[in-house]
């Protein structure tokens, strides 16, 4: 054991024993942990599974594998195939061993448009908190704010500013706005004409 390790202090779960390992008037650290962690009010606010985001997620996902169990394996993975979007359907056919006919009708019953609004509903869950989410979340925090904090509404409105790509300086382009608008024209067809 280095020297170093020898001076770290002894962490301890169970404040009633001390472990064997540990040497006489070293320093201990107890940390102390409900039994019951994931029902204490701290854990549960500030626990990412308490977010409403994460717990939609969590659901889709749970109705996805319950309607997959529903269905024969071959018919989910033609489903998931088709929502991949990668390939055709006369492809899947030929990948899987089965008509296009089947693929089909496969697709088109209840719980494969079911499963399809699903995978399409997750995806777009899962794709969309990146950037629409958070600026949801700041133009909420500025509005919440406005009166009681307009400091912190001011922050929220220049991170919007900021993701958005609009900046104090930017004169808009728009009519009457005497910003200026840069036009490039790529066609080397066109003829020189007298004001060139």
């Amino acid at each position: 054991m280095s020297e170093e390790a020898e001076n770290l202090p002894v962490v301890v779960t169970d404040p009633h024993e001390l472990p064997p390992d540990a040497e006489e008037g070293k320093d201990v650290i107890y940390l102390t942990v409900p039994e019951d962690i994931e029902n204490h009010p701290v854990a549960q606010q500030y626990s990412p599974l308490a977010d409403t985001y994460i717990q939609s997620v969590r659901a889709l996902r749970i109705t996805i594998t319950k309607l997959c169990a529903k269905m024969p394996p071959n018919h989910v993975k033609i489903i998931r195939m088709i929502q991949a979007g990668d390939k055709t359907k006369t492809d899947i056919a030929k990948e899987l061993g089965v008509s296009r006919v089947t693929v089909n009708r496969v697709w088109q019953s209840q719980n494969g448009m079911r499963l399809m609004s699903l995978l399409n509903t997750l995806e777009h869950t899962v794709d969309g908190p990146n950037k629409e989410q958070r600026l949801h979340m700041l133009w909420r925090i500025a509005v919440d704010n406005e009166k009681a904090n307009p400091k912190e509404s001011t922050k929220a409105l220049a991170e919007i500013n900021r993701m958005t790509g609009v900046t104090g300086n930017d004169k808009g382009g728009g009519p009457g706005s005497g910003g200026n608008i840069t036009i490039v024209v790529q066609n080397n067809v066109l003829a020189s004409g007298p004001l060139d």
